[in-house]
Order: C-alpha cells, then structure tokens, then sequence
C-alpha cells in the first residue's frame, strides 16, 4: 500500500531569503569553486542595509523546534532522507539531521541548475555543481529542505531531479523562511517562521559555511 504524505495547509499569507538559484536570472549567474567542486552561484540586486530578523542563537532554536516537527510527523517505520537544495538548504539540512537522531537516516543535497525552467534562456552556461544523496530513496519518506520558499520554482525543479534518484513514497517540504508569492501550487509542510516584507525587501538566510555564521537578515532597496 503507498503511503499518503499529511497535508500541508495551504495560506496566502505565508512567509524570504535571498532568491534561490532557479529565481535569479540566468544572466546573473556565475561560476564560484568550494572544495574544488565547481557551484552555482548569483549576484543579488544593490540591497541597502540589513535589519537582523534572527540572531545565530535564535535561528538555531528555530531549527530545532522545526527538526523537532519534523520528527515526530514522520512515522518511524519508514525510511527517512533529508535531502537540501544547494547552496544554503543542503546546510539547513545538515544542521536538522544533527538534531534528528534516526537509524539510517539518509542526508543529501541537489544542485538543481539544469531543471531550472529558465535554464534554456541562460545567455552562457554555469558550471553545474555535484548532487549526492547516498543510497536508495526508493520507498523512504523524503523531505526537501530549502532556505527560503518564495515563487515554488525552485522547489518544482528539486523535485524534478529528485525523480532521477528514485520513486519516493512521499516528498515533503520543510523551509527555515517561508515568504509570500508563489507563482506555482506549491506549500511547504514544515516553515520555521514567516516574513511580511516591503516593496524591493528581500531575506537572506546566512549559514557558516557561505555566510560565516548563522542567522536571517532583511535587506532593504538603496535609498
């Protein structure tokens, strides 16, 4: 029997960080190196000053409070895989892992560049960094875990690839920032905390090994 995945409500007023990869466009895209294996990555418009939405000690309780959720919704008879988008969702993904303590459970992370939707209008091709998910998530209870939701473009694309790993018999979503705007009928199942913010505003969610700390930060347009 195929399991059924508890629905997520669905609210238009729901919860941002910086754009996602498959939210930028394509001509802003450009190549960095972490590790020596080539990623993706973006130029954001000029953003004035940040106002701090969360510190480091407060973004960690709210992914502990979320890992939390996360683990006592998912039934424990099944196998479990949380699997983040990079570059700053595979590293919420890390952090929840740590503080979900399951036999098995399976950690990995997407590079979803080439099931961006926009990615046949890219004027130049970005480098295309490495997606790894450790063994079989055929059957297992998967949750994508992102930074930030904002348009569910991104999130159609990780789902897209996901299929080239294996048939999950249920994908869920689980976010740190939860932002208003979608543009396809896509909800998170799992939200840390969400955001109302002003025309040109955007939220960025700073982890350490991008960002040097962790915390979440609304920047404001030039004045």
């Amino acid at each position: 029997m195929r399991r059924t995945c508890p629905r997520a409500p669905c609210s238009a007023n729901i919860p941002a960080a910086i754009p996602t990869i498959a939210e930028i466009p394509a001509e802003t895209i450009i190549a960095t190196k972490t590790g020596g294996i080539p990623i993706p990555d973006f130029q954001l418009p000029q953003l004035g000053p940040a106002k701090e939405l969360l510190d480091g000690a407060s973004f960690l309780e709210l992914l502990d409070s979320l890992a939390g959720e996360i683990d006592r919704t998912v039934p424990r008879d099944v196998s479990m895989a949380l699997v983040g988008i990079q570059r700053r969702g595979d590293a919420v993904a890390a952090e929840l892992a740590s503080r979900i303590r399951r036999p098995g459970l399976v950690v990995g992370s997407l590079d979803i560049t080439l099931y961006r939707d926009d990615f046949a209008e890219a004027g130049t091709l970005p480098l295309v960094g490495a997606s790894h998910i450790p063994g079989s998530i055929d059957g297992a209870h998967v949750v994508i875990v992102d930074d930030v939701i904002f348009t569910g473009r991104t999130i159609r694309a990780a789902m897209d690839e996901l299929s080239d790993f294996g048939r999950p018999g249920c994908i869920e979503l689980a976010v740190a920032v939860n932002r208003a705007g979608r543009q396809l009928p896509i909800q998170p199942n799992y939200a840390g905390i969400g955001v109302e913010l002003g025309p040109g505003e955007q939220v960025a969610v700073l982890v350490p090994g991008v960002d040097g700390r962790w915390g979440a930060e609304i920047l404001g347009p030039l004045t």
